[in-house]
């Protein structure tokens, strides 16, 4: 007999192994698979994967019914037991409880590292608007004195007929209408509608404190101007004299426009008027320093401000006595002595004439 022929009964090898196996079959179709067979080999795989697992679950038992289609050769058939995954032995799923806890400190450290840095970068964005909005309050205000034939606006009156660039007295008293009506106060201004008649340019959008009082409300101001870009009705008052500090009337008295500062975001509790007050008196003794008025702090420590050339930009405040926190009350300037941010408003607000 040959080792790949049929034998005396006719069947090839690969026919006897098939029989061997429980199969059975006639020479034109040499063998279809038994189901017991096939059953029974399954069922010994099963209890040998119960073993490998360690007996976690129950023994499998009953008969595991196999779909058989016995018009294909056995050793390629497709077999789909019903109910098979049902009876395997699964491993063991879910959390214990000291693996949820870990859990649960682990995602606790990555808020308590990722909070920070998104506060961050909310107030840099938040920084990146009062940018926006200075510089296009200055825009307004350049259009206006362009108009003018370079005349600039008072940085406050007490005469309406002066017309300057904002009226109205800000507090924290919800039944004061300068705090919150457009009317009386930024539309009575005289760049009111070089600025497209737009709230919101007029401020900073990290400034979201609200007016005291049964009815809150935000307040529609946070930008002040620059006492000495055109004065107190274009006179020199308390916070300095002329000479020796320059005023800036006319748009040509500015001899260094990329150096001096025009608008700047105030601090709630030290905004009023109009105007934002730099006592030149005691420059440059800075251990006689005074903060009459407060600039703001919205940004991490920092403040916008808009210059002369149409340029905006945020500075960052180096000591804690210019970083006040919000009360809700008046300002109290404190001792300024040595402050060195003082120094460098008194640089950037007006110069010494020659």
């Amino acid at each position: 007999m040959e080792a790949w022929g049929k034998d005396s009964n006719g069947l090839t090898a690969e026919g006897r192994f098939a029989k061997l196996n429980g199969a059975t079959g006639t020479p034109d179709r040499p063998f279809a698979v038994s189901a017991r067979g096939l059953a029974l080999t399954e069922k010994s795989r099963a209890l040998q994967r119960w073993f490998s697992v360690g007996r976690r679950s129950p023994l499998p038992t009953g008969p595991i019914q196999p779909r058989i289609d016995v018009t294909q050769n056995p050793m390629k058939t497709k077999l789909s037991f019903r109910n098979l995954a049902s009876r395997l032995p699964v491993g063991r799923g879910g959390f214990t409880l000291i693996e949820l806890l870990v859990v649960i400190a682990i995602i606790a450290i990555l808020a308590g590292m990722l909070l920070p840095a998104l506060a961050k970068s909310k107030s840099k964005g938040q920084g990146i608007m009062c940018m926006n909005n200075t510089k296009q309050l200055m825009l307004a205000w350049k259009l206006y004195v362009d108009d003018q034939a370079g005349k600039i606006p008072p940085a406050y009156s007490d005469n309406p007929a002066q017309n300057s660039w904002a009226s109205g007295i800000l507090d924290w008293n919800g039944a004061n209408r300068d705090n919150w009506d457009v009317t009386n106060t930024l539309a009575k201004g005289s760049i009111w509608k070089y600025a497209g008649q737009t709230q919101k340019i007029y401020k900073c959008p990290a400034d979201n404190f609200r007016t005291v009082g049964a009815n809150p409300r935000e307040r529609l101001r946070s930008n002040s101007i620059n006492a000495w870009v055109g004065m107190h009705d274009g006179r020199p008052t308390w916070f300095g004299n002329s000479p020796p500090w320059r005023m800036f009337l006319k748009d040509t008295d500015f001899v260094n426009p990329s150096d001096t500062w025009v608008f700047v975001d105030e601090h709630p509790d030290s905004i009023n008027d109009g105007f934002f007050c730099t006592d030149m008196k005691p420059a440059p003794n800075l251990a006689q320093a005074v903060l009459p008025d407060c600039p703001a702090s919205y940004h991490n420590g920092a403040c916008g401000f808009a210059f002369a050339d149409g340029h905006s930009e945020i500075k960052r405040w180096t000591d804690r006595r210019t970083m006040v926190p919000v009360k809700r009350t008046g300002f109290t300037p404190g001792n300024q002595a040595n402050n060195r941010d003082v120094e460098w408003l008194w640089s950037k607000t007006t110069q010494r004439l020659n």
